[in-house]
């Protein structure tokens, strides 16, 4: 099967950079790329600690996608290992590698797992999801892709694979027991975690277990969470780190109850699957406070009666 792409060129932060789009996507990530630049949002985070430093970093990008991430990681000097399993993705992230001439850019076809594997994968246009059915990609500890291209000293970890991230992370230790210093942005979706049978509070306690504190990426600042908390929104970009005054130019806020209170509120009582869902999911996490409220149990009935419309 030959696979076409739409080249697009964005200038990002003074340089410009090509993306390649698989041409027969009309999906709404291959229609924003198309028109402009898609951002990270904790690539602040990035910039933060590669001054801290005073040097690029060497980074993983576990979920690389078509690259939106990677590329311009890669266009700053920064040496990248970009892991992506979806074949379609990986060939447009390949396509736009050797059109950029990146050379501190390495591509990697495979999927993080416990394990050596075979993983069925399917791809639901821009994104990828590990299924019984599927294309069928081969899959490998975090630590064997590290070690095998000589990313074990990585300065920071970024991991977003649809809910995959627990699983992924399974024998991480062995790269921390390496590497205590490592930094660790995370994706944190409540209706991507449901797939595979656990909570956003089941991510975030691994990374307890391990010795990270975590912080939610909030646009502009960092707030304080951990494994026993609700997260306000469907998905969150999460900071794990053992060294929270590593930071020194991103403010770092406690956790607000108050304004995840009102997020989870507007969440219950929009006709949204995905946000009815999430607000149900994070009712047990908010104890006393919120279940007692006439407005929760009006904003929860709403929830339940989305849920049901659907399923």
């Amino acid at each position: 099967m030959t696979i076409e792409f739409d080249f697009v060129a964005h200038d990002i932060d003074g340089k410009s950079i090509w993306f390649a789009i698989p041409s027969e996507r009309v999906d709404p990530y291959s229609e924003s790329l198309r028109q402009g630049p898609v951002g990270f949002g904790p690539m602040p985070l990035i910039k933060a600690r590669s001054t801290c430093l005073g040097r690029s970093l060497r980074i993983v990008d576990v979920g690389a996608n078509i690259g939106t991430v990677a590329l311009p990681l890669a266009a700053h000097n920064h040496d990248v290992l970009a892991i992506e399993a979806a074949p379609v993705n990986f060939a447009a992230l390949l396509a736009a590698a050797a059109k950029n001439r990146f050379h501190s850019l390495t591509p990697v076809h495979v999927a993080a797992c416990a394990e050596p594997c075979i993983v069925n994968l399917s791809s639901d246009d821009a994104w990828g999801f590990v299924t019984k059915t599927g294309t069928p990609v081969y899959g490998a500890p975090l630590f064997d892709i590290l070690s095998a291209y000589g990313f074990l000293d990585a300065d920071i970890i970024k991991i977003d694979i649809e809910g995959y991230e627990l699983i992924a992370l399974e024998g991480i230790e062995r790269v921390i027991d390496i590497n205590p210093h490592v930094q660790i942005i995370y994706e944190s979706s409540s209706f991507n975690a449901r797939r595979f049978g656990h909570t956003v509070q089941d991510l975030i306690a691994r990374f307890e277990e391990l010795g990270f504190s975590n912080y939610v990426w909030c646009d502009t600042h960092l707030m304080a969470t951990d494994s026993t908390k609700p997260q306000a929104r469907v998905t969150a970009d999460i900071y794990a780190t053992r060294q929270p005054d590593s930071l020194d130019s991103i403010a770092i806020y406690p956790f607000d109850l108050a304004s995840v209170e009102r997020d989870l509120h507007h969440a219950a009582n929009r006709p949204v699957l995905s946000e009815a869902g999430h607000a149900l999911r994070q009712e047990p996490f908010l104890r006393d406070r919120l279940t007692a409220s006439r407005g929760w149990q009006k904003a929860r009935t709403t929830a339940l009666e989305t849920v049901r419309s659907n399923s």
